[in-house]
């Protein structure tokens, strides 16, 4: 049986099988970013927040962390250093695919 995502929750917790288009599309946006090969070894938020055309404004960096921050709460994302991100190895093939 594949999960399915929770009403009303944004980013639900992953697990196998559960597809990336259950996830809002800023947080697709974010996946496939950290999936690119620009992400290899991992990814600082302000180049994240660089690659997915935010404005280098204290309060949009601030959200781009909040949501990667979220993703790797939840499984999607892991924290490799302190605030350096790259795709759970469980996810890459479902960004890649």
């Amino acid at each position: 049986m594949v999960p399915v995502a929770v009403a009303g929750r944004i980013v639900p917790h992953w697990a196998e099988g559960l597809a990336v288009d259950v996830l809002a599309a800023v947080y697709q946006q974010i996946l496939v970013v950290l999936a690119g090969p620009e992400a290899v070894g991992g990814m600082r938020v302000k180049p994240l927040a660089v690659a997915l055309g935010r404005e280098l404004a204290p309060s949009r960096i601030e959200g781009v962390r909040s949501r990667v921050k979220r993703l790797a709460q939840r499984g999607w994302v892991r924290e490799a250093r302190p605030n350096v991100f790259t795709v759970a190895t469980g996810t890459a093939s479902a960004v890649a695919g």
